[in-house]
Parts: C-alpha cells; sequence; structure tokens
C-alpha cells in the first residue's frame, strides 16, 4: 500500500517524465564515453518513446571486469553474458529508478564507468 500511496502522491506523469530525463542524460554521458573508448555501444532504441528506463551497454573489451568494477563500487546493474552464436559482446543493463535516483547518482555512476574503462577498455 505506501508504495501506491506514494506512485498516487507524486503522479505516474511526474514520474515518467523524471525517468526520461535520468534515462536520457544517462544515455549522453555513456555516448560521450563511447566516443572516448571502442566497444561501448548503447543497444537500447534512442527514442525515449520505445524505451523505459533501462540502457543495455554493450561492452566488447573486458566487459565482465568493467560490471564487476561498477558492483565492486556500489553500481547496481546485471550482467549478461556475450551470445557466442552471434558473436556479440557482453552487455550491461542499468535502470536509473525515478522514485530512488537522481542525476547526481547518474553523474557518479558515469564517473565510475569512464573509471572502469580506463582501467580495462584503455
Amino acid at each position: 500500500n505506501a508504495s501506491l500511496e506514494i506512485f498516487a502522491e507524486i503522479g505516474m506523469d511526474k514520474l515518467r517524465e523524471k525517468s526520461i530525463m535520468l534515462t536520457g542524460y544517462a544515455e549522453a554521458l555513456i555516448s560521450e564515453l563511447g566516443k572516448q573508448y571502442k566497444g561501448v555501444e548503447i543497444l537500447t532504441p534512442a527514442n525515449k518513446e520505445e524505451r523505459g528506463c533501462q540502457l543495455s551497454i554493450q561492452l566488447k573489451n573486458n566487459g565482465k571486469q568493467i560490471f564487476d568494477y561498477l558492483h565492486a563500487r556500489g553500481i547496481i546493474g546485471d550482467w549478461r553474458e556475450p551470445n557466442q552464436e552471434k558473436a556479440q559482446a557482453g552487455v550491461i543493463r542499468i535502470a536509473p529508478v525515478p522514485l530512488y535516483n537522481s542525476f547526481v547518482d547518474i553523474y557518479k555512476f558515469a564517473k565510475i564507468f569512464a573509471e572502469a574503462l580506463q582501467k580495462y577498455n584503455g
């Protein structure tokens, strides 16, 4: 009941608006890092109407080490092993949740992600 009360108080429209902004900010920061480090690609559709708050980030180099680095620093995400049949690299999935995450959280994630990329993909 408590979570339903929070949703009702804030309103789904405002939560969706914040979700779009948080995910867009994360997408922009990750895209910039993808320009610096090879093998980093966002798989999730760029069109905000075709996605929720989750972003799938494909990593062609040392993806599991990068994921473990993020996890050890408090980043909660999801790791997907490479698909050997399709020769795909591993994928990290993150989801900035509008009820819990802030723009500062996204910035901190990007900073830690950049550290991981520098260490394992530089």
